[in-house]
């Protein structure tokens, strides 16, 4: 949908364009008022402010120079929305106080013009009566005329002359009633529409008061929002600060206790060195190595977690021919494989597919994402690797033939210290922190991590890399096994 829009604001930022240039050609400053309107309007809502900015300003000064209220608060509004946007909010509250001003201005001169339209039919219908009464006037005149021509060529006419007269006057007294009937019934219609005009103006300033009220509920939500954000800060700043403590104290921590493990294990070595040891005392010294081995681990995972997560933290790049580099990767733990009787299948593409990547990030992925795969698949089985290319770029899978993971699990698969229900096949430690840092580290290089997984058929997890880190091949399939 959104590129959809895209195209359709380009598509009309380019005629605007056109008809610009020709009104511009042709010196008509009404016209390229407008289109530059259009042009900032267009550029604001594609999120190309500075442009925008650009032809609002100019689109105003045409305006002023125009005396048109209508373009001052066209391109007024669209500088209060770039303002705002930009967070600079005095212009913002500058242009969009100039932008209501000019609408008020506009609804006003609309309500003015409504109010000479009613003025004009009114004295366009007082016209009509007046020149109505001069027509009954005239009319009459000419009666009275035709009468005293009458009186004067029949006088003596006897009877039915008279009786002639006074069927004239009847009528025109008759004539006289209507016309006033009709002056009255006008009258009323006048007071009817002087009433409509009294309601139509006391509507127009309910309507500005309410207007007036908008506006200053809208500056005090705009204060109340401006307070919220100078609060929000104060947060995110302290915030930040603890995390900074955190990340430091994690560090302290984590070196003081990696001092002693290693302590441990170097005791263990020199016990064995003072003599021979029954079966009971040489299990007991490897427990002990073995948990100070763990805690050795779980310091490393965390000390990569912090040290990846600190702001500013760069990464080095180098290009890597990736399908010989994961097969070279996959001999080393062709024993642990072998261990466990798994057999490891690898499909990789056919050609040289080289990506510009941190070599240590992307190792450490991958060594988590087999030795889990490993740990989790039972003996006798398989774990496959797939390398696929795709126009959008790379996918790295790892998929086993373990347990699975439920889909409530899976939500919470990527956060630190998870322990989920499927416990490793081999009695192998896990610290909770590897799937952690494989998210952490995947996005440091610019790369997505997924899962794939349902219960009893497996998990398969996917390392995207984008187009733009690397070059697509054609795919073959080879398999390295562990026997």
């Amino acid at each position: 949908m959104l590129k959809v829009s895209q195209q359709r604001y380009s598509e009309g930022l380019a005629h605007l364009l056109e008809a610009y240039h020709v009104y511009h050609t042709i010196d008509y400053k009404e016209g390229m008022a407008h289109c530059l309107s259009g042009i900032a309007d267009a550029y604001e809502r594609t999120g190309q402010l500075s442009l925008a900015l650009m032809q609002a300003k100019e689109c105003l000064h045409l305006a002023r120079e125009l005396n048109s209220k209508l373009l001052i608060s066209q391109a007024s509004g669209i500088l209060a929305k770039v303002y705002k946007r930009q967070r600079d909010y005095p212009k913002a509250l500058e242009y969009f106080e100039l932008f209501h001003l000019y609408q008020d201005s506009l609804l006003d001169a609309e309500n003015i013009r409504q109010l000479e339209g009613l003025r004009f039919s009114f004295q366009l219908d007082k016209k009509e009566v007046e020149n109505g009464k001069l027509r009954q006037e005239q009319a009459l005149q000419e009666a009275r005329s035709q009468k005293q021509l009458m009186l004067m060529l029949l006088t003596g006419g006897g009877l039915l002359v008279t009786l002639l007269i006074m069927v004239l006057l009847w009528k025109s007294n008759q004539s006289r009633k209507r016309t006033n009937l009709l002056l009255t019934r006008q009258k009323d219609s006048i007071g009817q529409q002087n009433a409509s005009l009294a309601a139509l103006n006391t509507k127009i300033s309910q309507q500005r008061d309410h207007l007036w009220k908008l506006h200053r509920e809208s500056e005090q939500h705009k204060a109340q929002i401006l307070c919220q954000n100078e609060a929000l800060s104060v947060t995110n700043e302290k915030l930040s600060e603890l995390d900074r403590e955190k990340d430091g104290l994690m560090s302290v921590v984590a070196h003081d206790l990696r001092a002693p493990l290693n302590r441990t294990i170097g005791l263990t070595q020199l016990i064995r060195l003072t003599g021979s040891l029954n079966d009971e005392q040489e299990n007991l010294l490897q427990l002990i190595e073995k948990s100070a081995r763990e805690g050795g681990y779980l310091i490393n995972d965390l000390l990569t977690l912090s040290y990846e997560q600190q702001a500013g933290h760069k990464v080095t790049l180098s290009q890597i021919c990736l399908p010989d580099w994961i097969e070279t990767l996959l001999i080393g733990f062709r024993p642990q494989a072998e261990a466990k009787s798994i057999e490891l299948h690898y499909q990789k593409p056919a050609a040289a597919c080289l990506i510009d990547t941190n070599e240590e990030a992307l190792t450490r992925i991958l060594d988590n994402l087999l030795s889990n795969a490993l740990k989790f698949t039972q003996p006798g089985k398989n774990v496959f690797v797939t390398l696929s290319t795709s126009p959008d770029g790379i996918r790295i899978s790892v998929l086993d033939e373990g347990p699975g993971i439920s889909p409530e699990e899976q939500q919470k698969l990527f956060k630190k210290f998870q322990k989920l229900t499927p416990r490793p096949t081999g009695n192998e430690s896990s610290t909770g922190l590897g799937l952690a840092i494989v998210k952490t580290l995947s996005e440091k290089i610019g790369g997505e991590i997924s899962v794939q997984s349902e219960l009893g058929k497996g998990t398969q997890f996917t390392l995207f890399i984008p187009q733009s880190l690397c070059e697509q091949t054609d795919t073959h399939t080879l398999n390295l096994s562990a026997n």
